[in-house]
């Protein structure tokens, strides 16, 4: 696998899902290239129909893990399990529907490997850099961009060993939509956390 047999997972990739088989196919389809020993793929299947396991062959499932919920706990709810559950210390919590590119995970673990110092990286960013404190983590989200971009999806990616004590803060605020990034900024304040922000989608 690419090299890395004797190293450990330090990549969660959790997807969660519901009712869209074929952007689910697609993206796991898209990502399973790219796995090796650093990185472990994760499928939250919130009850659909088909089944996300029934989209794929024996042969993939050996690769990633599928949990279904027992019920559809809401789009909001399942993908708080992707971050509940994440069991490495980077995660990254992927949208079933945007397009991964084929260096995508080479890339990411490129930078986790370089930053490791920091609570969360960022790869949508119209301003790049380091932000070493929480007063300089709220001045780049006072840019509104800046402010959306920091809890998108797909363009996050989270130290969890840093942010799972902060876990409460996200269920919190769950429904405000912002949940991650409240957890994200309570934590920044509490610790002066670095975070780097990237532009490399």
């Amino acid at each position: 696998m690419n090299g890395m047999e004797n190293k450990s997972p330090i990549l969660s990739i959790n997807i969660p899902t519901y009712n869209r088989p074929h952007q689910i196919q697609e993206q796991v389809r898209r990502l399973l290239p790219q796995l090796n020993e650093e990185v472990v793929l994760n499928i939250y299947d919130n009850h659909s129909e088909p089944s996300v396991e029934s989209l794929f062959n024996n042969e993939e499932k050996k690769l990633f893990k599928i949990y279904r919920n027992t019920t559809n706990i809401g789009a909001d709810g399942n993908i708080a399990r992707c971050f509940e559950n994440c069991s490495t210390k980077w995660l990254w919590s992927l949208s079933d529907d945007d397009y991964v590119h084929p260096n995508a995970v080479a890339t990411i673990l490129k930078y986790i490997n370089n930053n490791q110092q920091c609570v969360f990286i960022n790869f949508w960013s119209n301003k790049p850099g380091l932000t070493n404190s929480y007063k300089e983590f709220a001045i780049k989200l006072s840019d509104q961009s800046m402010f959306s971009a920091s809890f998108a999806m797909s363009t996050c990616i989270y130290n969890w060993d840093e942010l799972k004590n902060d876990l409460y803060i996200y269920y919190k605020y769950l429904s405000s939509k912002i949940g991650t990034l409240i957890m994200l900024a309570s934590n920044i304040k509490r610790t002066n956390a670095s975070c780097f922000f990237v532009n490399n989608c």
